[in-house]
């Protein structure tokens, strides 16, 4: 019994190790207030942060509890991305995989790209640990997205060339045809119209293939402003007129927009002034009828340079051209805006008026100085989300150690109390078997004493026979001898 009272205590012990080896760091011993999160209810809190905090330090099935609240919330905020419900036995790699996504489309929205890169790229880590190419290519486009808003062409090109090779190793026709797209977009705006325009013939043919209209459309505007600025006038006017063929055909005014002005360029080096004003009224109308103010800016813009070139009417160059002025203080758009006091410079020197040449020239060289300072202070954001970028990546890789080391910690005591509570079992079998042993053993004893005085007895008992019966024959023999 004594045995038994000191194992008892032991094993309690071992008990309480194994029931509270769960480390909570929402718990009230490290410091903070413990959170309990229903899915049932999925609360609408639409403090983003907060949650995403619960969901990282959630285990098991509070785990997905939390990720329910999580992408419920970041739904509410408009996010449709988000529109899941989790069930309890869902694969944690593949929850955890989603809500990064949505944390990175939340956080790009709100115009925090450094954590719309990081959300997005350890979101494409936990899909490619479950092998799903596809959304590994939808990871990979997100990333050019964010990589193109902060200036990192060369990241952004590495993730289009990545995705066009799994989409073209899965045979997914569209995707191939959407990277290809999204591939000549980032050569043109990086400058590099020669290898913009093959990509864009590629993904123009594929959508051939495939009947979609509207992509059809996307990849002959591409290849018409691509050549334009190569100034190959003649496949620009082509391309060109394919697209304004096709988008009226469909209504698709938009398109037409970029369709009539890379028209209106070809006219205007072919010296169709005519036919270059006609597109440029057309395409104008267009604009205002959609409300487009920076493309009707543009626009007017290109019709004030028609006229100014045509040398036919300088008074419609100017009226234009301060148009656009008008229009380009109204939306604040410097690019706009140097382009039409240079023209405007040119108009007021060709007339000779030379205070308004002068006072159009010195509002051009601000327009210019305003432009730099802004791309200098764009590179400067992008060094600064880059530096976030890194940052964030790495206090997210220390935070997963640190949780990783926690985890690794519970276990261990775990383990421990396993271990113990599995020795002081064996303990215990092992001490109960001795005193079995012992009791045992002194039983025998017992009756090994209790058969040897029996024995002892049982001798002495004969020996006495054995004397009575030796006795009486003697004494016979005397009694004769004396009669």
């Amino acid at each position: 019994m004594k045995n038994v009272r000191l194992f008892i205590p032991v094993v309690l012990f071992a008990l309480f190790l194994t029931a509270g080896c769960r480390f909570d760091p929402a718990s009230p011993e490290s410091g903070s207030q413990q959170v309990i999160v229903r899915s049932d209810s999925l609360p609408v809190m639409h403090n983003i942060d907060s949650l995403f905090a619960i969901f990282v330090r959630a285990e098991g099935r509070a785990h997905v509890q939390a990720a329910n609240v999580l992408s419920r919330n970041i739904y509410e905020l408009g996010h449709i991305y988000s529109d899941t419900v989790f069930a309890e036995n869902v694969s944690v790699t593949g929850c955890d995989a989603h809500i990064y996504g949505a944390m990175a489309l939340y956080k790009l929205d709100h115009g925090d790209y450094a954590s719309a890169i990081s959300f997005n790229r350890q979101s494409l880590e936990l899909y490619r640990e479950l092998c799903d190419s596809l959304r590994i290519v939808y990871k990979l486009q997100n990333l050019y997205v964010n990589y193109s808003l902060t200036g990192q062409y060369e990241h952004a090109l590495a993730c289009l060339d990545e995705s066009l090779e799994i989409a073209t190793t899965i045979g997914d026709e569209p995707m191939i045809a959407n990277t290809l797209l999204c591939m000549g977009d980032l050569h043109h705006r990086n400058g590099h119209n020669e290898i913009a325009a093959g990509y864009f013939e590629k993904g123009y043919e594929r959508y051939v293939r495939l009947g979609n209209v509207k992509r059809i459309i996307t990849s002959l505007v591409g290849l018409s402003v691509a050549n334009r600025e190569l100034d190959y006038t003649d496949e620009a006017y082509r391309y060109a007129l394919k697209s304004d063929s096709l988008s009226r055909e469909n209504g698709n005014d938009f398109s037409r927009i970029e369709s009539l002005g890379t028209l209106a360029t070809a006219y205007q080096k072919m010296e169709e002034w005519e036919k270059a004003l006609a597109c440029l009224d057309e395409s104008r109308g267009i604009c205002e009828r959609l409300d487009r103010k920076s493309s009707l800016a543009n626009v007017l813009c290109w019709t004030g340079e028609v006229h100014f070139k045509s040398g036919k009417n300088p008074k419609k160059a100017e009226e234009y051209l301060k148009r656009n002025i008008a229009i380009g203080e109204e939306i604040n758009k410097p690019d706009v805006l140097n382009e039409a006091y240079e023209y405007l410079y040119k108009l007021y020197k060709s007339c000779h008026n030379n205070a308004l040449a002068l006072e159009a020239l010195e509002k051009n060289v601000g327009m210019k100085n305003r432009l730099y300072r802004e791309e200098i202070q764009e590179q400067l954001g992008n060094f600064h989300v880059r530096y976030e970028t890194q940052e964030k990546e790495h206090r997210i890789i220390m935070q997963e150690k640190d949780i990783s080391r926690h985890k690794m910690t519970n276990k261990l005591i775990l383990c421990i109390g396993i271990l113990a509570v599995i020795i002081m079992s064996i303990l215990y079998r092992y001490m109960r078997g001795r005193k079995r042993y012992a009791e045992q053993q002194k039983l025998l004893a017992e009756n090994k004493v209790k058969q040897l005085e029996q024995e002892t007895q049982l001798v002495a008992t004969q020996a006495i026979l054995d004397g009575e019966t030796q006795a009486s024959p003697a004494t016979c023999t005397t009694d004769w001898a004396v009669s």
